[in-house]
């Protein structure tokens, strides 16, 4: 991400590069996909790089172009580093140099690299006979010449699932023979601890697996105390609520 004046583009096969654009316009994409610039006589002079904000970049995207207003701080820092997780598993971190190069394709992520983050992973693991298994585990820094996998070292293994929800609810659909049993759910934080991402995980069934989804999470973390700052700022802000024409009771009220 960028400030006003500038846009992170990403192209497959190409570097995360910064493009800088001159002070008359802000850059924007058209009904066709191309890079169009949008008039903005007024755009301040100050020309800042910052990196990507957390994003997802999906292997069938060809495009991405995100732009921030002036307001948006460095979200990278000296000693910072960049993940990138690959769909085969492989995972490597980098510097955050705009001249760096990644895959063209099989991106899963690329985000500001956190060693305390928990991924919850589903897989089918080929030194497990197929079943497919549930591992939750943090990642560590590795080459991006000498990438780490999440799996382990069997290529046959096959990434089913990643996410970094803190608190994952899965459903598990069956397949083949065992199409006819019913769809059931996982609690992916009560199923499994976190361990290594080196560890082999727990098995969720020896039935031929269709598909595993994630669902919308019941559960979230403890706001943190910069959260309830943040929300008594926004509630301060927001204007008072009119009183409903008819109605007896002030805004906010219920009636007993």
């Amino acid at each position: 991400v960028m400030d006003a004046l500038h846009a992170q583009i990403v192209l497959p096969g190409r570097s995360f590069a910064a493009y800088e654009f001159l002070p008359c316009g802000m850059p924007y994409l058209d009904e066709a996909g191309l890079l169009q610039m949008r008039e903005r006589p007024h755009a301040p002079i100050a020309l800042e790089r910052h990196w990507l904000r957390n994003a997802d970049i999906h292997p069938a995207s060809s495009v991405m172009v995100e732009v921030a207003d002036n307001s948006m701080e460095p979200l990278f820092s000296t000693g910072d580093l960049v993940l990138v997780v690959l769909a085969n598993g492989n995972f490597y971190t980098t510097t955050f140099d705009v001249n760096n190069h990644y895959e063209a394709t099989g991106l899963l992520r690329v985000e500001k690299f956190d060693d305390s983050k928990v991924w919850t992973a589903a897989l089918f693991d080929a030194d497990q006979q197929g079943f497919a298994y549930l591992k939750r585990f943090t990642l560590e820094r590795a080459q991006q010449a000498r990438p780490l996998n999440l799996m382990g070292d069997n290529p046959d293994s096959r990434l089913l699932l990643l996410t970094d929800t803190p608190y994952p609810r899965l459903r598990l659909t069956y397949g083949g023979a065992d199409a006819v049993r019913e769809p059931i759910e996982v609690d992916a934080e009560q199923y499994i601890g976190v361990k290594s991402f080196k560890a082999k995980g727990k098995r969720l069934t020896t039935c031929q697996v269709a598909a595993i989804d994630e669902l919308e999470p019941l559960r979230f973390p403890a706001p943190t105390e910069a959260d309830d700052t943040s929300a008594t700022q926004a509630d301060d802000a927001a204007p008072d609520a009119e009183p409903v024409e008819g109605s007896l009771f002030p805004p906010g009220e219920l009636e007993g």
